[in-house]
């Protein structure tokens, strides 16, 4: 998965303006079953809003050394609010209308599982359900490898933070969207000057997380309203077992074995081989 993720980066619009999540094939993990198309995104018009994100630092990052917030196993795995303090070394940002903003409850944690500090991720994960059609600010800060030393951000990202030259067209294309992007973050007491990453991302709408399913409750309700009054559904019974509630432990009378019709919102019949 191409990092840090998600990012607005890989929305883009298409020629008929719509937004659509644009990842590379390359970047995107393979099943035992095989690849999985990155075409699958494109009916997406942002990130979910419960996703993780992810980001890396090459030689890993020391979270006690650094001080985010973390998760407190000795209180239920709840986290604390260091997250929302000014000093705070993350920063998930909420955006709102008119240049509002709202710090949003988060914890950080390392990747048990790396097999090195260099492909080591870094979550971060909101502490609530993300809201749909928002835009969301992360950045990161003040943070140190396991000697001690500080993060330094990576030469792509200095120069956007730093106003600096580059040569690579995308990091030019790019710049006067960070430009907005460390506005908004200096807004709610974040100095660029102190980043070693920043980035955003947009929570699909909520039409786009809900349609389908809607779509498929009101095709239901509908062809439910063409059946017969009061016949109800016909079951074609195939099995029927009753059983005596009087005895303890049973709660179920009868329990019938059949099919009855359904819409279907499937590409094909699942009985059809």
């Amino acid at each position: 998965m191409p990092l840090p993720y998600p990012s607005d980066h890989f929305r883009k619009q298409n020629e008929d303006g719509v937004y659509q999540i644009t990842l590379p094939q390359e970047g995107i993990p393979r099943q035992l079953a095989g690849p999985i198309p990155a075409s699958i995104f494109l009916v997406r018009d942002g990130f979910d809003p419960t996703a993780q994100v992810l980001m890396n630092f090459p030689a890993g990052v020391d979270l006690e050394g650094s001080g985010p917030a973390r998760l407190l196993p000795e209180a239920n795995r709840s986290t604390d609010l260091t997250s929302l303090s000014p000093e705070s070394p993350t920063v998930l940002l909420e955006m709102g209308p008119y240049g509002t903003f709202e710090r949003v409850l988060h914890w950080t944690e390392n990747d048990a599982r790396a097999n090195s500090p260099e492909r080591q991720t870094l979550y971060l994960r909101a502490a609530r359900s993300l809201l749909p059609g928002h835009r969301y600010i992360v950045a990161v800060r003040n943070l140190v490898y396991d000697n001690g030393a500080a993060i330094e951000p990576e030469p792509a990202f200095r120069a956007l933070r730093d106003g600096t030259p580059s040569t690579i067209d995308q990091v030019e294309e790019r710049r006067e969207h960070f430009e907005l992007l460390f506005r908004s973050l200096r807004k709610a007491g974040v100095d660029r000057d102190d980043l070693v990453l920043a980035f955003d991302f947009t929570v699909a709408s909520d039409y786009n997380l809900t349609g389908q399913m809607v779509s498929m409750r009101d095709q239901g309700y509908d062809w439910l309203a063409t059946q017969t009054p009061g016949a109800g559904v016909v079951v074609d019974e195939t099995r029927s077992e009753e059983f005596d509630c009087s005895v303890e432990g049973e709660y179920v009378w009868r329990e019938v074995r059949g099919t009855y019709p359904v819409p279907l919102f499937l590409d094909k019949d699942p009985e059809t081989p």
